[in-house]
């Protein structure tokens, strides 16, 4: 009798975990057919339409591997590579050390209305990209920005380019506004965390003989 019980039991708890693995699936079934069309199968027209010449009008000509060889042998394909590694270096590495020399310095110094530094610190990262864009395309401006303002008005003025439209120059410029929205964010959360790091620390660190480097 308990056998049957028990088999009864476990048929039932089977046909509930069932239930709850449809109606799981049901939850999940929209968002996976917006998935499957707007991700998958765009994902594959792209990979059948690499093997192929088309000119998205005409007919589709099947090529072979002849894109991928063209694609691997552009120079211009090389210096996107390379200006995307630099860009990934500069823009994941430089922003943290700045955020980070920062906010050991609001910390550590005890300078007076740390908070609102900052806060002030940590406004480009509020800024949207395109309000940042606008900002920097004003300081950039060859004719009226403030920048080449600046560099003739200290008698710098054969260093005012036009610093958006040189090819030597506009990746630093670039460079320099991703910097500038990114840093705020680090000095925060490193800020944050400095200040929950014991006293005794640093004591025990001074007494060491540490530096403030090391410390």
């Amino acid at each position: 009798m308990k056998e049957e019980v028990n088999v009864m039991e476990e048929a039932a708890i089977s046909h509930t975990k069932k239930k709850i693995n449809v109606m799981a699936y049901v939850f999940i079934l929209p968002a996976l057919i917006l998935f499957l069309v707007f991700v998958c199968w765009p994902l594959l027209q792209t990979v059948y339409l690499s093997f192929n010449s088309w000119d998205g009008l005409g007919e589709i000509e099947f090529t072979g591997l002849t894109n991928y060889k063209e694609f691997f042998t552009d120079p211009l394909v090389l210096q996107a590579a390379k200006n995307n590694v630099l860009w990934m270096l500069c823009s994941c590495t430089i922003p943290i050390a700045i955020g980070l020399i920062q906010a050991s310095l609001l910390v550590n110094s005890n300078i007076r209305h740390g908070k609102i530094f900052q806060l002030i610190l940590f406004l480009p990262q509020v800024f949207s990209s395109v309000v940042a864009a606008v900002i920097w395309a004003w300081i950039y401006n060859p004719a009226m920005g403030p920048l080449n303002k600046m560099l003739e008005n200290i008698g710098l003025g054969n260093l005012a380019q036009s610093w958006l439209g040189d090819s030597k120059f506009v990746m630093i410029s670039l460079l320099v506004m991703s910097i500038w929205m990114g840093y705020g964010f680090s000095t925060v959360v490193y800020s944050a965390a400095i200040q929950g790091i014991s006293s005794e620390l640093y004591e025990a660190a001074t007494m060491d003989g540490c530096g403030p480097f090391r410390k």
